[in-house]
């Protein structure tokens, strides 16, 4: 029973997996057709830093709460799964805030440096998501050690639809700005999507 249980729920996050990849693809897209190529390529001088700052402030601990998780699980020890959470989940807050603080703060001269100004803007609006969806690995990480798939198959779907509605709207709302507006628009309603997929994990 326990291995059918464990199997849907591997299922239904490899299906979210598969969904979430399509309307990335989609998405793209449409973001294109809204902001443009100049918009697209602001956009992508903000994600490659959030996403390289995003692997240094996790630094591989989701996949360690995710098996150590497991092996308390396995002993039946839950004081012992609870307690690598916490302490996961403390350093991985505390790492995640203080580079998402600093980014924010130098947002400027790390425009400069990747060669493309207009997007400290950008960089300033996905700042926070580096602590949201650090916080949010690890959560997913102890559900996955717990063998509940679900949780994070849903909170997968509502960050990416989460994207493509929020990005969408603040892009162009910003874009009559410019397009450095419309691209840090879009950047803006990911960062939200990730709160909101945070928030639901918390739930």
């Amino acid at each position: 029973m326990q291995n059918k249980s464990y199997a849907r729920g591997a299922f239904t996050l490899a299906l979210a997996g598969v969904l979430v990849k399509v309307i990335g693809v989609v998405y793209r897209v449409v973001l294109g057709r809204f902001i443009g190529d100049g918009g697209l390529g602001i956009y992508y001088k903000a994600f490659p830093i959030y996403a390289y700052l995003l692997v240094l402030s996790t630094a591989g601990i989701p996949p360690a709460v995710s098996k150590l998780v497991a092996q308390y699980r396995a002993k039946g020890d839950k004081g012992g799964a609870q307690k690598v959470f916490r302490t996961a989940l403390t350093l991985t807050a505390i790492l995640g805030f203080v580079i998402a603080l600093t980014l924010f703060i130098f947002r400027e001269p790390v425009a400069n440096l990747s060669h493309e100004p207009r997007a400290a803007l950008a960089i300033g609006y996905i700042a926070p998501a580096i602590f949201f969806v650090a916080v949010l690995s690890v959560i997913r990480g102890y559900f996955q050690g717990m063998h509940h798939m679900f949780p994070t198959a849903m909170s997968q779907m509502v960050e990416q639809i989460g994207k493509v509605v929020m990005g969408l709207y603040f892009a162009s709302m910003f874009l009559p700005q410019g397009i450095a507006y419309g691209a840090a628009g879009a950047v803006l309603g990911m960062t939200l999507s990730e709160a909101l997929a945070l928030l639901i994990m918390v739930i």
